[in-house]
């Protein structure tokens, strides 16, 4: 993502399979957005990326990644269902070697609000896990 913004900032073209890489990747997504809009290129960001679900998913993914947190992304990471619109609710895990993989697929939320309390994914409903974390996330 930095050598593709680098080339951009230095008027060098960078390929259309590149930027979808960047994009496509949870972990950069939204960074990538940002900054291409700072350089003035927002309009090479695809659009596919742009909509509410994949952003939720780079914010939470985001936070996972967060010394606080998990320290990495998750390995696998599911949409399990939409709650008012505007939280999106993941399932996720990590692979075997990685401390949180005990836990297994575990629960979280994007959009509104992110956060998660690492319930176990198939204890509640999306919406049952939504409301149980913007209480704790938002009281």
């Amino acid at each position: 993502m930095f050598a593709a913004l680098s080339l951009l900032r230095q008027g060098h073209a960078i390929s259309p399979e590149t930027i979808e890489g960047i994009a496509a990747c949870d972990e950069t997504r939204n960074m990538f957005q940002q900054l291409l809009s700072e350089l003035k290129y927002g309009y090479l960001f695809p659009p596919q990326y742009a909509t509410p679900e994949p952003l939720a998913r780079s914010t939470l993914v985001s936070w996972l990644t967060h010394p606080n947190e998990w320290e990495c992304a998750p390995d696998e990471i599911e949409l399990m269902g939409v709650v008012d619109e505007d939280v999106f609710v993941y399932q996720f895990r990590t692979n075997e070697g990685h401390w949180s993989s005990r836990d297994g697929w575990v629960a979280g939320i994007g959009g509104r609000a992110t956060f998660s309390d690492f319930h176990a994914a198939d204890s509640a409903s999306a919406e049952e896990h939504a409301r149980r974390m913007l209480g704790l996330s938002e009281g």
